[in-house]
């Protein structure tokens, strides 16, 4: 992917596909956009805020939990270095939803959504999806404020507000 520097030796991209060190995640060769985002449902609510909380389609705005990604073409969405993932994904209301998942709309009128997303949109969108999230280990200590201290820093209350 140009534009997108190394990190770490490997590419965003590649550190994306692996998901390495991350809890609940289990590498299994190359991998879909699909399972890594059922893998981190975190990053699914990142995408909808990134989205303004609105359809990319009809572009009401929606309570984040009831907004979706749609991947575009499920069969055909690996992670590899070569790919741009938010180009593979649009952010749906339950009803626009329903649409998309009919035959009826080709891929060719869902990736015309893709294009006309704005570029801030899509470069919010992206970095949700190649940044990995480091696992949370507790301190050593029992020390309660410490504890919590650092949970407030991290992103624990999102996952904990927001069912992440």
């Amino acid at each position: 992917m140009a534009g997108h520097g190394k990190k770490g030796g490997t590419t965003l991209t590649e550190n994306l596909a692996t998901g390495a060190g991350e809890p609940g995640y289990e590498s299994r060769g190359e991998e879909d956009l699909s399972c890594f985002l059922r893998a981190h449902p975190v990053k699914i609510r990142r995408l909808a805020r990134a989205c303004g909380c609105r359809c990319e389609h009809c572009g009401f705005s929606y309570p984040i939990n009831l907004l979706s990604v749609h991947i575009l073409d499920p069969q055909n969405s690996p992670l590899s270095s070569e790919s741009d993932p938010q180009s593979l994904l649009l952010v749906l209301c339950p009803i626009c939803l329903s649409l998309f998942a009919t035959p009826g709309v080709s891929r060719e009128q869902k990736t015309v959504l893709v294009r006309l997303r704005p570029d801030d949109t899509s470069q919010a969108m992206r970095k949700i999806l190649m940044t990995r999230s480091r696992p949370y280990s507790p301190p050593e200590s029992r020390d309660w404020a410490e504890i919590f201290g650092e949970i407030m820093t991290g992103c624990a209350p999102d996952l904990c507000l927001n069912g992440g």
